[in-house]
């Protein structure tokens, strides 16, 4: 009888373990969704990128990654807020993205690197990380727009 009833939970433990662990491979796996379900992430895609279809959209959990035109990635967090916006190749980030921070960073890149582009704005727990396009800088700015640090 021991015997039979160790058996029986051992089985049961088992099934268990699979069960679960076939919901966290669910969850915690990317996935193409289509991002018209989530209004706040079509809304800014129609705001910014009027002219351009997403390409792909992805729930790579818990966050939200977004490819539009030949070269835009755009990721958003759990709530579907932006985080970061990436421009590869000739792609530009528009004004309108731009207006979003504070107006002292574009204002900064335009006096010290008049040649470069913003290829990636992402918003970062104290303030923000802006990459130049001109030998891949990074600028480190704080919520109001000071600078407080450059990686190159």
């Amino acid at each position: 009888m021991k015997k039979k009833k160790m058996i029986w939970t051992s089985a049961s433990l088992a099934l268990i373990l699979g069960i679960c662990t076939l919901i966290g491979i669910y969850w915690f796996s990317d996935r193409y969704v289509d991002y018209q379900r989530y209004s706040k992430i079509a809304q800014f895609i129609t705001a910014h990128f009027p002219n351009v279809k997403p390409v792909t959209a992805m729930q790579d959990f818990p966050n939200y990654d977004v490819w539009i035109g030949t070269g835009t990635e755009l990721e958003f967090d759990f709530r579907k807020n932006w985080e970061e916006i990436k421009v590869y190749g000739n792609d530009t980030i528009p004004a309108s993205i731009l207006a979003l921070i504070p107006a002292e960073i574009p204002k900064y890149v335009a006096q010290h690197y008049n040649n470069a582009q913003i290829t990636k704005i992402s918003k970062e727990r104290l303030g923000y990380e802006i990459k130049l396009s001109e030998r891949n800088i990074e600028l480190k700015f704080n919520k109001n727009g000071q600078l407080i640090g450059i990686d190159d």
